[in-house]
């Protein structure tokens, strides 16, 4: 399966809105918020955000039907390329920039958005 930049950013938008320090985002919550995508779409791209150090701790269990899990957070790294992707033009950017050199891992989606807020923010400054 190839992973759908679109499917990430959703995903890390719906573990930020939901965790607190009492609040879990579990995958009732995840696959209910993320409708959009089948379940097998939405647990691979939860198993590669958690492979990529996007969240602080993910907790699986056996069950019947699509894979039970809690995510407890998104770890200091999900926050950072989650505000680097917040506003939709930088999104759009990152995206735009990752089709052109054909490369959307996390990797270089981090590494792209860090460039684009980057860039975003020279302007802002006046600097460029």
């Amino acid at each position: 399966m190839r992973l759908n930049p679109d499917v990430i950013r959703d995903l890390l938008f719906a573990v930020e809105v939901r965790t607190t320090p009492d609040q879990v985002a579990d995958s009732d919550y995840i696959y209910s918020t993320l409708s959009q995508y089948d379940s097998d779409t939405v647990q691979y791209h939860v198993t590669q955000a958690e492979l990529s150090g996007m969240f602080t701790k993910v907790q699986y269990f056996y069950g019947s039907g699509p894979q039970p899990f809690l995510i407890l957070d998104l770890s200091p790294e999900g926050h950072k390329f989650i505000n680097n992707i917040r506003n939709d033009n930088s999104w759009s950017k990152t995206k735009d920039v990752a089709t052109s050199i054909g490369n959307f891992s996390f990797d270089a989606l981090k590494s792209i958005s860090s460039s684009v807020a980057a860039e975003f923010l020279s302007r802002q400054l006046g600097l460029k």
